[in-house]
């Protein structure tokens, strides 16, 4: 998001044509941890603005008027986003992450969202693999119309302490983009830098 945010090309590979405005709606991590890992980015990207804004904590959820909620309110404050990141899903979904009615009605919540336009992400968490060989595509946690109703869905695997694997699950619209390992730098509390990872390690 800080990427899109500041027109700064993620991971150095990816480009990004001009900054746009970005929201984060964080139901799940402390004001102080979001604060911090925003900053180190930031410096790490080397910019001191972003067209980002924040809600924390603000009982966000997708129930039949949560989407127009959030919509009136950034009507009322003048911020309209080019995309938004919700994380977590199962703090704003309304019902069980098993229970497929809710998950319909999740999808179908957002769409006043999605019709204007507005990129919509979703941070979900994954199970831990189950014993032999299981695809990423049914990795995530809940029901399988989390992943059905997706466009585009990405796994993320630590492989290490500071290296991850992403790997695209999903594209709707286009070809899936090949599995990339990117590794996160930094030092105590100095600024955090995310470099992609040339050689992708085989797939256990």
């Amino acid at each position: 998001d800080l990427s899109m945010a500041t027109g700064k090309a993620w991971l150095g590979h990816f480009p990004v044509s001009a900054p746009k405005p970005m929201l984060y709606i964080d139901e799940e991590n402390p004001i102080d941890v979001l604060h911090s890992r925003n900053n180190r980015l930031m410096q790490g990207l080397g910019v001191t603005e972003a067209q980002m804004a924040y809600l924390h904590f603000a009982g966000v959820l997708m129930d039949g008027q949560g989407a127009q909620q959030l919509l009136r309110y950034l009507h009322t404050v003048g911020y309209t986003p080019h995309g938004i990141t919700i994380d977590a899903m199962r703090r704003v979904l309304v019902g069980g992450e098993n229970d497929q009615e809710a998950i319909t009605g999740f999808w179908r919540n957002l769409l006043p969202i999605t019709r204007m336009g507005i990129t919509t992400k979703i941070v979900h968490h994954m199970r831990k693999p189950q014993e032999g060989k299981e695809s990423l595509r049914t990795r995530y946690s809940g029901h399988n119309d989390i992943m059905s109703a997706a466009d585009a869905g990405f796994a993320v695997e630590r492989l290490d302490g500071s290296r991850a694997r992403v790997t695209a699950v999903k594209s709707r619209r286009g070809r899936e983009t090949p599995p990339f390992v990117v590794e996160l730098r930094w030092d105590g509390d100095a600024p955090l830098t995310l470099h992609m990872v040339q050689d992708v390690p085989p797939m256990a």
